[in-house]
C-alpha cells in the first residue's frame, strides 16, 4: 500500500522485491515488527505513488517510463529519493540518466 491520500495497492511477486533490494528481503521478514502489520503486505504511506509506479515499471521493464526524465522532473526527483530510501542505486541511475 501506497500513499494516504488516494492510497494505491500494487501487487508484486516477493522474489522480484527480494531480488531488487536487499531492503525488501528485510522487511518481508521482519514483517511482524511493524504496527498493524498484515502477512505480505508493505505500508509506505509517506511515498509518492506516482515514484512507484517509475520503480515497479524499472523493476519489470528495466527502464524509466518516460522519454525525457526532465519533463517528469517532480516525479524523477521523487522516483531518486525512492531509490535511495529502498537501497536501488541502479534504479537512482536510470532516474537520473546516467
Amino acid at each position: 500500500m501506497v500513499g494516504t491520500e488516494n492510497p494505491r495497492s500494487f501487487f508484486v511477486q516477493q522474489q522480484l522485491l527480494e531480488h531488487t533490494s536487499e531492503y525488501f528481503t528485510k522487511a518481508l521478514r521482519n514483517q511482524h515488527l511493524g504496527k498493524d502489520s498484515e502477512p505480505g503486505v508493505l505500508k509506505f504511506p509517506t511515498d509518492n505513488v506516482a515514484a512507484w509506479q517509475a520503480l515497479l515499471f524499472w523493476m519489470y521493464k528495466g527502464s524509466v517510463p518516460w522519454d525525457d526524465v526532465e519533463s517528469q522532473e517532480d516525479v524523477a526527483v521523487r522516483a531518486w529519493v525512492l531509490g535511495d530510501k529502498l537501497c536501488i542505486p541502479d534504479f537512482q541511475n536510470e532516474v537520473s540518466g546516467q
